[in-house]
């Protein structure tokens, strides 16, 4: 069997959930981890991306690496919103850490993915405005163990927060009158799971072009 078969008629039987086919296939000797060339795409990319779960756990139960990244960068957790399909990718394997920091004006974010690897590090940010709030979010999957401690400074007020299991929770910290800084630092410790904060200037957010959404995508979509 050709093992660098036509890449784009594999594509289309994953995204068809021909499972039939592909057994068929991976009987004959295909290279179930065969990539698209240009893109660096697998089969198992475009199953979690198209949202095929039996052939997502179809390319697992053949050895599928759950750990390829498309060349643009991403990976195959990313690519599905499934809670079946990003269950089944830890289960087989999954333990990419992901680290994410973003910029926007009057916004600094941070996302930590980090299913199986302990994560232990200290994120510092720092925004300028008068209405600062920082929002953080655990999600329940991956399972969350390990310790966050969140600390803010601005103006006369320093406050921490402590974060040990699922949770999203938004705290609007001291408004000032005139621009003021707003320090924050986030020190992880063994963390294991997936774990999103951003600290913004709510007036900033509020006055910048376009939908809120846009700058602040809801976390709970």
């Amino acid at each position: 069997m050709d093992d660098g078969m036509d890449f784009g008629a594999i594509a289309r039987l994953v995204r068809r959930g021909d499972l039939a086919a592909l057994a068929e296939l991976a009987d004959s000797g295909w290279d179930v981890d065969q990539d698209g060339g240009r893109t660096g795409t697998t089969a198992l990319l475009v199953a979690c991306e198209s949202g095929q779960a039996e052939v997502a756990r179809f390319l697992l139960s053949r050895g599928a690496d759950p750990n390829r990244v498309h060349h643009d960068g991403w990976n195959c957790y990313d690519s599905s919103a499934l809670p079946e399909i990003r269950e089944l990718l830890v289960a087989h394997g999954f333990d990419l850490h992901v680290r994410q920091a973003t910029q926007g004006r009057g916004l600094e974010a941070l996302r930590v993915l980090s299913p199986r690897r302990p994560a232990s590090e200290t994120w510092r940010a720092t925004v300028t405005g008068t209405e600062p709030t920082v929002e953080y979010l655990t999600l329940p999957f991956p399972p969350m163990s390990g310790h966050i401690v969140i600390e803010t400074t601005t103006v006369g007020d320093r406050r921490s927060f402590a974060v040990d299991g699922p949770v999203h929770r938004s705290h609007r910290l001291p408004a000032t009158g005139e621009p003021a800084q707003t320090t924050i630092a986030v020190t992880m410790e063994r963390f294991r799971g997936e774990f999103r904060i951003r600290l913004f200037c709510e007036a900033l957010i509020r006055g910048s072009d376009g939908p809120r959404d846009f700058w602040l995508p809801d976390w709970t979509a």
